[in-house]
């Protein structure tokens, strides 16, 4: 209750602080890859949900540009956004720590080696060799240094190819995220226990000065939305919890 209180006076006084300081808002250009269920092309994602309530109070114009997953990471990495939702690991491996900030998570996922519903779940990597594995562009990135080089990934454009592929037994497994998967898991199996790679959603940016003060205004609303439980009211079923403390790290 206590910290509550300290996070609703700091969002109050940060607030003040913003509309008294200036009249003429930042602009914050952020890219939007599409993540299934998370960052939809209409806007409609948990992700988007979480964080166009989260700026609805803040002094920013943040300019959201939608687009596949591969293209929205290379719009970032030759600087055309000044932010894009995910990728924080990604972009601070190949860029280098000093030159990538981070928001509080939007939510938390973990990668998952994914059968046809009824068939036998997956447990270790190496089962992947000998099989015909689908993914999609770009996620790759995350979960690659996981797997054995030896697995072939026959690549796609979206979670929906691969499951459609799966369902027509064109493709033996799948390599996909939860919570995004959630709507289609009465028809996978895969073994909760043993994950590929857990890792958080945030909003990553380039470092700068606009950015880290961007990022801290709105990182005290995402926080709060969090202990009030409002990011568990706008995910619902897609809700993945995670240590707020440990996310910090």
């Amino acid at each position: 209750m206590f910290s509550r209180f300290i996070l609703l006076l700091i969002l109050c006084i940060s607030s003040s602080f913003a509309q008294t300081n200036t009249n003429t808002p930042q602009t914050i250009s952020l890219a939007a890859p599409y993540i299934t269920n998370l960052i939809e092309e209409d806007g409609s994602g948990v992700y988007q949900r979480i964080f166009n309530e989260a700026i609805s109070g803040i002094n920013y114009q943040v300019k959201q540009s939608f687009s596949p997953y591969k293209r929205a990471l290379l719009a970032f990495e030759k600087g055309h956004t000044d932010c894009i939702y995910s990728f924080t690991k990604v972009m601070t491996q190949k860029l280098g720590e000093n030159k990538i900030l981070a928001s509080f998570p939007l939510g938390a996922f973990a990668y998952y080696m994914f059968t046809k519903s009824g068939r036998p779940s997956l447990k270790n990597p190496q089962e992947l060799e000998r099989l015909r594995v689908g993914a999609v562009y770009g996620h790759e990135s995350y979960f690659r240094s996981t797997i054995s080089e030896k697995v072939k990934l026959s690549m796609v454009s979206s979670d929906n190819q691969n499951i459609k592929k799966l369902s027509l037994n064109r493709i033996d497994a799948l390599i996909g995220a939860l919570p995004d998967l959630g709507p289609f898991l009465p028809q996978l199996s895969y073994s909760p226990k043993h994950p590929l790679l857990r890792s958080y959603d945030k909003i990553t940016c380039y470092n700068s000065k606009k950015n880290e003060t961007f990022l801290r205004d709105l990182n005290v609303r995402l926080q709060l939305m969090k202990e009030t439980g409002r990011y568990e009211e706008i995910s619902g079923d897609l809700f993945y919890d995670f240590d707020n403390e440990e996310a910090k790290q």
